[in-house]
């Protein structure tokens, strides 16, 4: 720290003052960066697991909604209503379709790809069933279609919503264990940022008891000669351990005590050669 002690006093503030600053940069940096890494996984919850699982609960409520429309297809026994029913079902499964494809397009694990698959056949063997069904209420064979409904394509009907609850299992545990990543990066970043900010804290408490000891101590010591010169004592010193404002100001101190001492003997000097004088005269 002899350096320090060297320097001026301004620039021992300019130094105190830009270490601080630095840290608080950093501090400004670690947050950046961690936001950096937040980001991405925000990002990722939410484009690869939340809307997909949106997707998913849409899809299942079309689903059981199909299921409802079949069902008044079969029993109506008017063409007309049944051939609107028909184009309402034909337009759900479109919107399922379009869905369908979006999940798809999504980021899956390998388990997801699986299932999607076979979720997938079991929608072809669902509309296959629920063709036949509805081919036996348009020929009139009205209980026939109501059994094939609640036998064949019901089942298949279960497997397909099924094969959804497991993707959407799937989803939230995926989701969940990218949230855990997630909250680990943000308490990472926390402590990153506290312990900065720490390190701010202690470094301001140092510097300032730093710039103040080497200030307070030559000044005290210059205090304490001024008052020994004051009481008579010449030769009272300040050791200059410094070479800044303050240790100009103990050199220029001593020298003036010196000139004080020097002038007063010869004073003294003169005056004993006055008395020797006026003796011998």
């Amino acid at each position: 720290m002899k350096w320090f002690r060297n320097q001026k006093i301004a620039t021992r503030l300019i130094v105190a003052f830009s270490a601080v600053l630095v840290l608080l940069l950093a501090t400004g940096v670690a947050g950046i960066i961690g936001m950096n890494r937040v980001e991405p996984l925000v990002k990722e919850m939410y484009h690869d697991r939340l809307a997909p699982a949106l997707v998913l609960a849409k899809m299942t409520s079309s689903w059981y909604n199909i299921r409802v429309d079949v069902l008044k297809v079969i029993s109506t026994k008017d063409e007309g209503e049944r051939a609107t029913l028909i184009e309402d079902l034909n337009r759900v499964k479109g919107s399922i379709d379009s869905l369908e494809a979006v999940y798809a397009d999504s980021k899956l694990v390998e388990q997801e790809k699986a299932t999607l698959s076979a979720y997938q056949a079991d929608v072809d063997n669902y509309w296959a069933e629920r063709g036949k069904a509805i081919e036996l209420a348009q020929q009139g064979l009205y209980d026939e279609a109501l059994d094939q409904a609640n036998g064949s394509a019901r089942d298949v009907f279960i497997k397909l919503t099924k094969h959804l609850d497991e993707l959407l299992k799937l989803q939230q545990t995926v989701g969940l264990s990218l949230y855990t990543n997630t909250s680990e990066t943000i308490s990472f970043t926390k402590i990153e940022m506290y312990i900065v900010l720490l390190l701010a804290v202690l470094l301001v408490v140092f510097m300032a008891r730093l710039i103040t000891k080497s200030i307070n101590g030559p000044v005290q010591a210059l205090d304490e000669a001024a008052r020994k010169v004051a009481n008579g004592d010449l030769d009272a010193t300040v050791v200059v351990s410094s070479t800044d404002e303050i240790g100009s100001l103990a050199e220029s101190f001593n020298r003036m005590v010196d000139s004080v001492r020097s002038g007063l003997r010869e004073v003294e000097q003169k005056g004993r050669e006055a008395e020797v004088a006026a003796s011998e005269a």
